[in-house]
């Protein structure tokens, strides 16, 4: 598990999802479309009138209430929202808020270094919707490094923490600017995003065995924020070392070796021995 990791979240930065709904032929040649079944088509020269939209259900004032209450809590009011939100869902199991209670739920318990419950929700949240990108990337993050790679099931979990990885920089790379967004802020936001999914998947592809790869997406996930997590730039070092590239091995573990944290010194013996490598290393043929 990363010991810190900034949470940037892009608020209510939505991905616009555009449903292309072909077009009738009657509609593309003028003429008016066929009448539904058991319904008369209009006479000649009438206007046909549009059918009633269904009724919509009624607006439950206190739920509105309870939500809005609940969404104007500030991230630092970890306790509040976690209690307000597991009130809500109990009391509204229904509501068409739950996938904002549940993202909500999942970042203040991940705040809490409660994993187990971050999990949960998250999970939840994916489960209504698969491409939010607040959650996507934490599932991401965390999923991978909760895996016992001997235990039942891993390569089926894997697998799934992979779709979170490749499905988040998928959204991410796509993803417009809000108009509410600087520059500035918009790319620090999801370049911290993109950190998590590429650590992520970073590790993924190193317990596959694949260390040129992972050492890749470690490498992507650490250039792009200002404060990479030291666990990233290690794991990075080992990926490098698993794959003879020595020479590559040394930088890594010397940016870990320079931050303060629990394997300080395990950076620095892995840094001694990389350029004992490396010097060992005979230079690679020209082609």
């Amino acid at each position: 598990m990363k010991n810190a990791i900034k949470i940037v979240l892009l608020g209510t930065a939505a991905l616009a999802l555009v449903l292309a709904v072909p077009a009738a032929l009657a509609q593309q040649s003028g003429q008016q479309p066929p009448p539904a079944q058991g319904q008369q088509p209009p006479a000649q020269g009438q206007q046909q009138t549009p059918p009633a939209e269904p009724a919509k259900p009624p607006v439950n004032p206190e739920e509105e209430a309870a939500y809005k209450t609940f969404f104007n809590l500030g991230r630092t009011d970890v306790e509040a929202t976690i209690q307000q939100g597991e009130d809500f869902l109990k009391k509204y199991p229904e509501s068409k808020y739950t996938e904002g209670v549940t993202q909500k739920l999942s970042v203040a318990y991940f705040s809490k270094n409660n994993v187990d419950k971050f999990m949960e929700y998250g999970e939840r949240t994916l489960t209504l919707n698969p491409d939010n990108v607040d959650i996507l990337p934490m599932m991401a993050l965390v999923t991978p490094r909760r895996i016992d790679p001997s235990g039942l099931g891993a390569a089926e979990k894997f697998i799934k923490a992979e779709g979170y990885a490749r499905r988040g920089i998928q959204l991410l790379d796509a993803l417009q600017k809000p108009a509410t967004m600087t520059q500035e802020d918009f790319d620090k936001a999801r370049n911290e995003k993109l950190s998590m999914c590429r650590s992520g998947l970073g590790i993924i592809l190193y317990q596959k065995q694949r260390y040129a790869e992972a050492a890749a997406e470690l490498d992507q996930a650490t250039k792009i924020v200002a404060s990479p997590d030291p666990s990233d730039l290690f794991i990075m070092g080992v990926a490098y070392q698993s794959a003879q590239r020595y020479s590559d091995a040394v930088p890594a573990f010397e940016r870990c070796s320079q931050v303060t944290w629990a394997w300080q010194e395990r950076c620095k013996s892995s840094l001694a021995e990389a350029k004992k490598q490396a010097a060992a290393q005979p230079p690679a043929k020209k082609p």
